[in-house]
């Protein structure tokens, strides 16, 4: 009997709250939502309270009040407090207090909540997240000596957090990414425009250009080192050089730098692949003008320098090779007197067969005489003797046919 006289007092109490409630504005069920809006648009944070069982008289001891993630008042009912510009109360249906935010920004991020003066006090969290587009502070543009260290940023921010990729020269760099690009060793051929891009997938993404400039000391190439011309002529010396910044060029002989005149005149010129070209054109060789000429380049990152030696052509070395080919080349002029010398002018030879290919003779007016087969000149000590015939029948009797140059 006590259970059911307690059981009936527990029902009647809750009976008694509900009654007591009857008439309270009831606010939606879903009480935690998130809203991603992205930054310079407006973002629309929802609240619905049902009033349809309240009346006019009880309605208007209730307030529907915003807040945000600092607990500031940002509205009562449709009164804007804090910042009209930028907060609007959306009341379209009267169960409808959506609180409107107008350009949002990254600082307009966080939880805020819209409650109603219910007893007990009914609250709704709306928790807004700002998509960021990226954005990105890079460094500025870098010259670097050759060998050292090459090192190159761009800090970027955004939400949901970007990644960051690098570009050279319009071609993307393999193995390269995060906001921070390092080469150890700096080379010549890391010149050029680097670019990073920055995305997270909200538009737009974003991108910077970076110049790098590798620096290196000059190169000095020259075709050939030595180079000869006849005197009271004119020639022209030329170098090549390769540098990082553009190299100052100069023609030095004997110690002293050679400037334009009516004797030298220099002219430069830009190569292809970025070198430079420079000619020393000389006129009027005179003596004093041969010798050694150094090309000298130089720049903020050193020098370098190659010598051209300028030698002369001389006549008594051109007619002295003039004097050998006619010797060797051209017959003698020289007046000829042809004697004839009888077979009796010599003793009786002897055959000396000490060898195939060679006959000697001797008598006692020429000490020797040689013959070689097949040939037609004979070889005499004080004499030259050529035979008539190339053929000699060598017999008991020898006949033969000299002409004898005296």
């Amino acid at each position: 009997m006590k259970l059911l006289i307690s059981s009936c007092l527990m029902i009647w109490n809750i009976v008694l709250s509900q009654l007591a409630k009857a008439g309270d504005p009831v606010m939606e069920t879903t009480k935690h939502i998130q809203i991603s809006i992205i930054q310079g648009k407006t973002a629309i944070l929802p609240c619905m309270i049902n009033f349809n069982d309240v009346d006019d008289d009880e309605r208007r001891k209730y307030s529907v009040i915003w807040t945000d993630r600092r607990d500031r008042t940002i509205s009562v009912n449709e009164n804007v407090i804090m910042n009209p510009r930028k907060f609007v109360i959306s009341h379209p249906y009267p169960n409808e207090w959506n609180l409107r935010i107008v350009r949002v920004r990254s600082t307009d991020h966080g939880e805020y909540r819209c409650q109603v003066n219910s007893d007990p006090v009914q609250t709704k969290f709306v928790v807004v997240i700002v998509q960021v587009p990226p954005r990105i502070q890079r460094s500025e543009d870098v010259e670097v000596m050759e060998t050292e260290t090459l090192t190159i940023y761009c800090n970027a921010t955004g939400n949901p957090p970007p990644t960051v990729t690098w570009y050279k020269d319009g071609e993307k760099l393999p193995g390269f990414t995060g906001e921070k690009l390092v080469i150890d060793k700096a080379l010549r051929n890391n010149s050029g425009l680097y670019r990073c891009e920055a995305k997270n997938g909200i538009d737009p993404s974003n991108s910077e250009i970076i110049t790098v400039n590798v620096l290196y000391s000059p190169t000095v190439l020259v075709a050939t080192s030595r180079i000869s011309q006849y005197r009271f002529k004119s020639i022209v010396l030329n170098c090549n050089v390769l540098a990082n910044p553009t190299a100052t060029i100069s023609w030095i002989k004997n110690g002293q730098y050679l400037h334009d005149n009516w004797k030298y005149k220099q002219m430069e010129f830009e190569q292809s692949d970025g070198s430079q070209s420079h000619n020393l054109e000389i006129s009027y060789l005179e003596r004093l003008d041969f010798g050694d000429y150094i090309c000298f380049a130089i720049n903020q990152a050193g020098s370098d320098s190659e010598v051209i030696s300028v030698t002369e052509i001389t006549t008594s070395t051109v007619d002295t090779k003039s004097t050998v080919m006619s010797a060797t080349l051209k017959p003698s002029k020289t007046t000829k007197q042809k004697t004839t010398t009888r077979i009796t002018d010599f003793t009786t030879p002897y055959l000396d067969k000490t060898s195939s290919s060679k006959i000697s003779l001797s008598s006692s007016s020429l000490d020797s005489v040689s013959y070689i087969p097949g040939k037609s000149d004979i070889v005499a000590d004080n004499a030259s003797v050529r035979f008539c015939s190339g053929n000699i029948l060598l017999l008991i009797n020898v006949m033969l046919c000299l002409y004898v140059d005296i």
